[in-house]
């Protein structure tokens, strides 16, 4: 499964913002096996569908996102978190306490 976690300045973003951070994690029964970083200087919706389908992305993480652009999402068989649903995530919650020791 291939996990692509959107953010800006350390906390989850909508997935069209600019100046937007994007970490890949390819997870394996619950083993994270690899890991990919990118920087959006400019982003858009119609661009952020395109590189979900070009990476084979399995899952997203944003703050937020509207119903018209999760529907088309979900059509491509994404699976959507957003910042509310969180809290359940193991990937996630052990990432932020992971981050949180290295303060």
């Amino acid at each position: 499964m291939k996990i692509a976690i959107f953010y800006k300045r350390n906390k989850l973003c909508r997935l069209s913002e600019s100046n937007v951070n994007v970490t890949i994690f390819d997870q394996e029964s619950e083993s994270v096996n690899g890991v990919k970083s990118l920087f959006f200087e400019e982003n858009s919706v119609k661009n952020a569908l395109l590189f979900l389908s070009n990476e084979s992305i399995d899952m997203i993480y944003v703050s937020e996102i509207d119903d018209e652009t999760g529907n088309r999402i979900r059509e491509d068989g994404i699976a959507i978190k957003t910042a509310h649903m969180l809290l359940q995530d193991k990937l996630f919650n052990t990432l932020s306490l992971s981050c949180g020791k290295c303060d």
